[in-house]
């Protein structure tokens, strides 16, 4: 038992330095090629930060474990808004600009009512996972373009801290250990953690979902809260 905790936190540790890694690595390289930082921060953090969860589910659906994989689903959204909002905004209030209300708010909500409705039937198929990434595909254009307006920009450069320590003049070399090094942590990091909460989770009787929905949701939340 102890063992399993033991590697369950070690999969957590790789899989944020995975996280780190593969962020510093790519936005290294897109600020060499004069790429703007606000569109890194909505495509290589927004995208660096969502790994740790969708490499857990996709090694929990590999190991058959669709239950913890729906359990992270729904905890990582939980943690997100609640315990990393709820801890950013103990240490600083958080300004709310209304924009963010009337078209991402908007937008979350949705997302979440959508999920509800592909599950009523007991199962989230091909068809439901095709309009799920469709419609991704679809708002990340539309907010592609729109962050050319200025109070769209205005927002999302609060995403630039991300790439405080990123250096467009990092060799060649480092690149690649940053972001396959980062890759290859955030794989490893991923499978330790299914693998080993599973055992957890069969040796105290609890079901795989409730493991999914607590210690890993909130796991795989860390890099959003750093």
């Amino acid at each position: 038992m102890v063992l399993y905790v033991f590697l369950f936190f070690v999969g957590l540790l790789v899989l944020y330095l995975g996280a780190e890694g593969l962020i510093q690595g790519a936005s290294s390289i897109a600020l060499q090629y004069g790429i703007r930082p606000v569109l890194i921060g909505l495509t290589v953090v927004a995208v660096g930060t969502s790994m740790p969860e969708f490499l857990v589910n996709f090694f929990a659906l590999l190991t058959a474990e669709s239950s913890l994989a729906i359990g992270n689903i729904i905890g990582s959204n939980i943690s997100n808004v609640a315990l990393i909002l709820g801890t950013c905004a103990l240490v600083l209030p958080l300004a709310v600009a209304p924009e963010v209300l009337k078209r991402e708010y908007p937008v979350m909500l949705g997302v979440m009512v959508l999920f509800y409705v592909c599950a009523l039937d007991g199962v989230i198929g091909a068809v439901d996972g095709a309009i799920m990434v469709l419609l991704l595909l679809g708002l990340g254009i539309y907010v592609f373009y729109d962050a050319r307006r200025t109070t769209t920009a205005t927002i999302l450069e609060s995403m630039e801290g991300e790439l405080e320590t990123a250096d467009p003049e990092m060799t060649a070399l480092a690149k690649g250990v940053y972001v396959f090094g980062g890759m290859g942590g955030l794989a490893l990091g991923a499978h330790l953690m299914v693998d080993n909460a599973v055992a957890i989770a069969d040796l105290m009787g609890i079901d795989h979902v409730v493991i999914g929905l607590t210690v890993v949701a909130i796991g795989t939340s860390l890099p959003e809260l750093a």
